[in-house]
Parts: C-alpha cells; sequence; structure tokens
C-alpha cells in the first residue's frame, strides 16, 4: 500500500499548478525529499531537438508497490479532483510516467474510471497544450506528399510516446477519424500514422471528398508508406482515389505521389499489397488519361515534368495497344519532350548557378529496370512530330550545339540530351513509312547540328574504346555505352530493317566525324 504522504504530495502537484504539467514527476522529484520509498529515473543526459519537449519528462517507480497498490491509489487520488479537469489532465500524463510492468493495464483502469465527457475534454486539453508547448502556439500542417514523408526522418520514440498519451484516451483500437488526428500537431500525427500503427478509420467514399491540401497529402504519403503488413491495403484506397489523384485539374499533388511511388519500388521479392495495387491503379488512370485524347489530356501531358513524370508515363504508355495510342497522344508527348528539352537548354545559366549544372534531363534519367519500353514510347513520340514541331526540334539542336563549346556542366548536359535523342531513336520499330521519314530527318537534323561536337566530347572516354566497360548505376558513361550496343545490336543483330536502316544513318554520321572505328563497328 502507497503511503497517505505520498498520495496528498501528488495530490498539492496535480492541483496546485493550474495548467498542463508535463514535467510532473521532475516536479515531484523536486519536492520529494529524498524518501526511499520512490524511485526517480530523470534520463538528464537525454537533451535535444529529438526530444518534443527539450528534455526528457522521466519516469517514477513507488518501490515495492504491486500493480493493484498503485491502481488504489490512482482511484483515491481521481476521486479528488474528479471535479478539476485540468488535475485529471495531470494525472493521466503521471499514469503515463509510472514505472512499471503492468503500466498500459495502468492506463486502461484508469481511462476505465473517466466518463466518456471527461475523456473528451481532458484529450483537448492536453491537445491544446502539445500545440502551445511544443510548437509555440504554431500549428502548421504540410500540405505536400514530401513534407508528410519529412516527419518520418525527425520521428523518435519521444514524440510517439507523447501522441500516445493523447490518443489512448478516445481511442479503443489503432483507427483513429481525420478530424481527431488533426487536433493533434504535425510531428504527432506523423508518430502516430507512420510508426504507431494507427489506421484511418475513413471509406474509399468519404476519400474521395477529401479536398483540403494537408488531408489529401497525407492520404497520399500513407497510400506510399508500405506497413509491415505485406497483406495490408488501407480500407480508404482505391481506384477512384487514384483516378482523382490524376485527373484534377492541379494533379501535382498526384504526379508526384506517382513519382514517388516509383522512385520507391523495392525489390520484387519485397513487394506487399499495397505497393501493387498502387502501380496498378495508376497504370489504368493514367492509360484512361492517354486514351481519352482530349482537352483534360493535352492539359495534363502539358503539366508533365520531362525529368521526374515522363519516364514512368512513357512506361505505363507502353501497355497500351494501337488503338488506343492515337497519334495524337504520341504527336503531344512528343513535343512536350522537345519543349522541355528546349526550355531546359534556354534555361541553362539558371540551371547552373541554382543546381549546380546537374540536370536531370540526360539518357541517364531513363536508365532503369523497365527502360526499354520507355526509350522506345520516346521514339515512337518523336516519329509523331509534325512539321511545325520539326521546326521547334531544329531550334532545339541550335541552342543544343552552343552548349558544346561551354564549360563542363555545359557539355555534359549536351552530351546527355544527344544521347537520349539517338536511343530514343534506336529503340522503337516503326512501321508506317511516314513515320520512319520523320525518325530519318530526325538523325539528318542531329547529325548536320550536333553530332560532329558530340563525337569530339565523347572519344576521348575510355568508355568508347573499351570494349568490356561495365557502366554502373551513376556513371554518366552510361549513355556511351548503351548507344554503343544499340548501334552494335541493330547492325549485326536480327532487327528489323527499318531499325537497321536508322542504325547506319547514325553510324555513318558517327564515322564522318570519328578519329577510328568506334566498338560497334568491329567484329
Amino acid at each position: 500500500m502507497i503511503a497517505q504522504d505520498i498520495r496528498h504530495m501528488i495530490i498539492d502537484e496535480l492541483v496546485s499548478v493550474g495548467r498542463v504539467d508535463w514535467m510532473i514527476v521532475r516536479h515531484l522529484h523536486g519536492v520529494d525529499d529524498g524518501d526511499l520509498r520512490l524511485e526517480f529515473n530523470l534520463f538528464d543526459d537525454w537533451r535535444g531537438r529529438d526530444l518534443p519537449l527539450g528534455r526528457h519528462q522521466g519516469f517514477i517507480k513507488f518501490v515495492g508497490a504491486s500493480y493493484d497498490d498503485v491502481a488504489a491509489m490512482i482511484d483515491d487520488v481521481y476521486e479528488y479532483v474528479k471535479d478539476d479537469d485540468m488535475a485529471v489532465a495531470n494525472l493521466w500524463i503521471l499514469a503515463r510516467r509510472i514505472n512499471m510492468e503492468e503500466d498500459d493495464c495502468l492506463l486502461e483502469h484508469l481511462k476505465q474510471r473517466l466518463p466518456e465527457w471527461q475523456r473528451r475534454r481532458v484529450s483537448e486539453i492536453i491537445t491544446s497544450s502539445a500545440v502551445s508547448v511544443v510548437y509555440g502556439g504554431e500549428n502548421t500542417y504540410p500540405t505536400t506528399v514530401n513534407g508528410w514523408l519529412r516527419l518520418q526522418s525527425v520521428y523518435a520514440s519521444n514524440v510517439y510516446d507523447l501522441a500516445y498519451s493523447i490518443v489512448e484516451l478516445v481511442r479503443e483500437d489503432r483507427t483513429i477519424d481525420i478530424d481527431t488526428l488533426f487536433k493533434l500537431p504535425p510531428s504527432l500525427i506523423g508518430a502516430l500514422v507512420f510508426f504507431g500503427g494507427y489506421r484511418l478509420s475513413l471509406t474509399p467514399a468519404d476519400a474521395l471528398k477529401v479536398t483540403e491540401p494537408r488531408c489529401l497529402s497525407l492520404l497520399c504519403a500513407l497510400a506510399l508508406t508500405y506497413p509491415y503488413d505485406k497483406l495490408y491495403v488501407p480500407a480508404w484506397f482505391s481506384q477512384a482515389f487514384v483516378d482523382k489523384m490524376i485527373a484534377d485539374e492541379k494533379p501535382a499533388m498526384g504526379l508526384t505521389l506517382l513519382r514517388k511511388a516509383w522512385i520507391y519500388r523495392p525489390q520484387p521479392a519485397k513487394f506487399t499489397l499495397q505497393q501493387i495495387r498502387l502501380m496498378k491503379y495508376y497504370r489504368r488512370a493514367v492509360v484512361n488519361m492517354l486514351t481519352a485524347d482530349n482537352d483534360a489530356t493535352r492539359r495534363w501531358i502539358g503539366l508533365l515534368d520531362i525529368a521526374g513524370e515522363m519516364p514512368i508515363i512513357f512506361y505505363f504508355a507502353s501497355t497500351m495497344t494501337s488503338k488506343q495510342m492515337t497519334d495524337g497522344v504520341l504527336k503531344t508527348l512528343g513535343n512536350r519532350v522537345i519543349e522541355a528539352i528546349k526550355n531546359e537548354v534556354a534555361a541553362f545559366p539558371e540551371i547552373l548557378s541554382r543546381r549546380d549544372g546537374h540536370s536531370k534531363l540526360t539518357s541517364l534519367q531513363f536508365d532503369a529496370p523497365q527502360s526499354k519500353v520507355a526509350f522506345c514510347m520516346l521514339g515512337k513520340s518523336l516519329a509523331a512530330l509534325d512539321d511545325v514541331a520539326i521546326r521547334s526540334f531544329v531550334k532545339m539542336l541550335y541552342g543544343l550545339k552552343s552548349l558544346y563549346a561551354g564549360g563542363y556542366y555545359a557539355r555534359m548536359l549536351a552530351k546527355g540530351v544527344t544521347e537520349l535523342l539517338l536511343i530514343a531513336i534506336l529503340s522503337c520499330e516503326i512501321v508506317n513509312d511516314d513515320k520512319e521519314t520523320v525518325l530519318m530527318c530526325i538523325i539528318g537534323k542531329i547529325d548536320e547540328i550536333v553530332m560532329t561536337p558530340y563525337v569530339h566530347l565523347v572519344e576521348r572516354a575510355p568508355a568508347i574504346w573499351d570494349q568490356s566497360y561495365i557502366a554502373g548505376v551513376y556513371d554518366l558513361d552510361k549513355g556511351k555505352v548503351m548507344l554503343n550496343a544499340l548501334l552494335k545490336e541493330a547492325l549485326s543483330g536480327p532487327t528489323g530493317k527499318q531499325v537497321r536502316d536508322r542504325a547506319a544513318a547514325i553510324a555513318a554520321s558517327i564515322a564522318a566525324t570519328s578519329t577510328t572505328p568506334w566498338p560497334f563497328c568491329r567484329t
């Protein structure tokens, strides 16, 4: 049994502070006169920004007391302070800090003593205090997918402990509704849903009604955060939700989710059911968007990031049949690629100052396990260009040519874009003579404008001459290796006549400038 003087000391601390006392254990330690019946673990060496309150809250242990003794003490204290909601809130915090094996049972015991209305009232008091104390009264929620994902990197067990102490008052299981969730500060939300195993009690129909950026971005982040249960899929996650994210008038969030889903894909053996469904839903949504071939489709393609989403879109588009993929969509995709390249070339001085000259718009961006079909679709989109687009393409090549006369970063961008175009041309098979004529025209323009500086530049690299050279994942010579391999395969392998003719034209262009035959010409 816990002595009466200890109970009175706890009661005095609960009712005298007049506010939520997150450091109640430390304050009890301050008024304790070294009583051996109490043992404090304050973890004074635990300080820093990973602790939501700046320092550890500490734990208290009643030496020699059993679970029944502590539960009886909690009952007595509650009966004394039950009319003071602030004191009850402090009692709940104290119960979380009592060090004993049955601490979870102790919380459940106290919760059962509180009527439902008081549980919710105490939860509101603690939540308001957390917002004020931890965030200084500011409660700024992320409105982007990346914003919520970054919260995972700042997670600490103490953050989850703080969040758990709030929501456990009003939740009977590991589900929570959005309204209750967004009463908490952002990092506490992240601790609960990303690491605490809490799932949203949200129906598919309700998920479609969510429009607030902070809530919608959280749903997208949760669609990317795969739980340890490989067979679990959120109840609210559906094909209709992904369709909505793609077809939205401002699909930036949906495209971010698409790109993240692609980047975060692990090895096939580690796929979860949620991952599989996410990619399946996105494939259907993209195919439906491209199949529509209307103003919404063209607007959506115009919003694509060539370095981020375009390779993924090409991969999904490769699953479409020739009847589904219209010339109009191919032309729109091709125009978007040329426009993006032209803008990147024109903005190179800004890129150099803002991104250290590193551009994602090179052949390396398309180098993935699914790169072959992405390059093939890029080639098909180039083949669909009309005369107006070809003239725009030529202007882009002249801008690209000027970069070959620049410094290291300028030359690397020019080289990467040139390889991107050549690899795409060699990766697709075209059966339409008109489209084949367009590709041969593009090869002629590349030969006329940029092939000479390209060959002069890349011949300096050992990868051109070493036939056994194996490019690494982030090797800047990977484009050269890919181009060499495609040329050799097209000229000597069982490829179609059209691809062989294109390869012969490119090979002749290279041979006109090269100092000696490249490896693809050798037997």
